[in-house]
C-alpha cells in the first residue's frame, strides 16, 4: 500500500508504505483504516491514521482470491473468485468476523448502497451479470434481483439509481437499480479501449480505458451519453477515481496519473461553473416518461439532498442524501418512482435542493 501527499499535484511525494505478503488488488477506506485485497492471502486491515508510518493491525483469511472490496456501515463486503460475496462484522474494525454469505460464483466487484449490494459476476463463455443482493440481514443475505450481461463486468461504480458497470469490452453498461428487484439496462457507452474502471463525478463519466487512456463523457441524460475528449496516459488505465477537483489514474507500470477536473473536455463542451450562490435549474425533459434530468449547480463543496414532494406536499422521493459534492455543475435523475419504488401517478411535481 502506497500513501501520497497530493496537496501539490504537480509533485506528489510518497509519504508513506506498508508491505503485503502477496499483492494488493483493491482497498476500502472505513475512517483511519484500510482494507487490502491482498489477493488469494485474505484482507489485511492496516491503521493510516499516521500516513507516514502506515502499519497493519488486523488479517483475516479468506477462502481464495480476493477481488473487490467495499464497507456498508459496520459491514465489509467482500468478493472472490471462489464463493462469491463475503460479509463481514467489522463493529470491532481491527477483527473482521464472518457474518453472512452468497454463493454467487466468480464474483468480479461490488458496490453498496444502504442495504443494497450489487455484485459483477462472471459467467465464462456466456457472458456476465448483475446481482442484486439485499444485506439488511447480514448474516442472510438474500439475491434479490439479477441482470444478465453480454460480456463479463469487472468492475461496479455506483451514483444514486444508476450503477455503472465497467465490462473491459469496449463498453460501460449504465444500469437503473431504483428497482433492485428489476435491474434495467438503460445504455451501453461505448468506448474505443476496454474499459477497466470508470467513476462518475456530478455529471461527467470518466473510463480508464486501456491503452486508449481516459476517455470523459457527459452523462447528464443517462440514457444518451455524450463523448467529450480522451486524455493520453504513458500506459494502461486501469482504474480511475475523482476527489477534490482531481481525476486520479492508474496506469499499471506506469504510476499514478492526476488531472483536472473535467480534463479531456472541449471547449464547447466545458461544463458551467457554480457563480457565489446555488442555482437549481429547470428538469429536462418535461413533461417527461419515464426519466427526467434536474440540474443544479454549487458555488462550493458540500453535502446535497434532493427532495421530490407532490401538489399536497408530500414527500415522494429523496436523491443523493446528504451525498458530498464537489463545487460546480452536477445532475440528478428522477426515474418516477416513490420511495419504495413505486411508479407514481400521472400529475404535477417540485423539486427541492438542500
Amino acid at each position: 500500500l502506497q500513501v501520497f501527499d497530493v496537496s501539490d499535484p504537480a509533485d506528489a511525494v510518497a509519504v508513506g508504505w506498508v508491505d503485503a505478503e502477496f499483492g494488493v488488488y483493491d482497498l476500502a477506506l472505513h475512517g483511519d483504516l484500510v482494507y487490502l485485497a491482498d489477493l488469494n492471502h485474505g484482507i489485511r486491515v492496516v491503521d493510516a491514521a499516521d500516513p507516514t508510518a502506515p502499519v497493519v493491525v488486523g488479517f483475516r483469511p479468506t477462502w481464495d482470491w480476493v477481488t473487490d472490496l467495499a464497507v456498508a456501515g459496520e459491514f465489509l463486503l467482500a468478493t472472490d473468485s471462489f464463493s462469491g460475496l463475503q460479509i463481514y462484522d467489522i463493529f470491532d474494525p481491527k477483527a473482521p468476523k464472518p457474518a453472512g454469505s452468497v454463493n454467487l460464483g466468480y464474483a468480479l466487484g461490488v458496490a453498496a448502497s444502504g442495504t443494497m449490494a450489487y455484485v459483477t459476476v462472471q459467467r465464462g463463455s456466456i457472458g456476465g451479470n448483475l446481482q442484486c443482493v439485499d444485506i439488511q440481514d447480514p448474516d442472510h443475505p438474500v439475491v434479490i434481483g439479477s441482470l444478465d450481461l453480454e460480456y463479463d463486468a469487472i468492475d461496479v461504480f455506483l451514483r444514486g439509481d444508476l450503477a455503472y458497470l465497467s465490462a473491459s469490452n469496449r463498453d460501460v453498461d449504465v444500469v437503473d437499480v431504483s428497482d433492485p428487484a428489476a435491474p434495467e439496462l438503460v445504455t451501453s457507452v461505448i468506448t474505443p479501449g476496454h474499459a477497466y474502471g470508470a467513476t462518475v463525478d456530478g455529471p461527467i463519466l470518466y473510463v480508464a480505458d486501456g491503452s486508449a487512456g481516459l476517455q470523459v463523457f457527459d452523462v447528464s441524460v443517462p440514457a444518451s451519453p455524450v463523448h467529450l475528449g480522451t486524455r493520453k496516459t504513458p500506459g494502461r488505465a486501469i482504474h480511475v477515481a475523482a476527489a477534490d477537483g482531481r481525476v486520479f489514474v492508474c496506469g499499471g507500470g506506469d504510476g499514478v496519473q492526476i488531472a483536472p477536473r473535467h480534463c479531456g473536455v472541449s471547449a464547447a463542451g466545458e461544463l458551467p461553473v457554480a457563480g457565489p450562490v446555488v442555482r437549481l435549474r429547470q428538469n429536462h425533459p418535461n413533461p417527461f416518461n419515464p426519466a427526467t434530468v434536474i440540474p443544479f449547480e454549487l458555488s462550493a463543496p458540500g453535502p446535497v439532498t434532493l427532495r421530490i414532494y407532490d401538489l399536497s406536499g408530500r414527500l415522494v422521493r429523496v436523491l443523493g442524501r446528504g451525498e458530498y459534492l464537489p463545487a460546480g455543475g452536477h445532475s440528478a435523475v428522477w426515474r418516477g418512482v416513490d420511495q419504495a419504488g413505486q411508479r407514481v401517478a400521472s400529475g404535477v411535481y417540485f423539486y427541492r435542493l438542500e
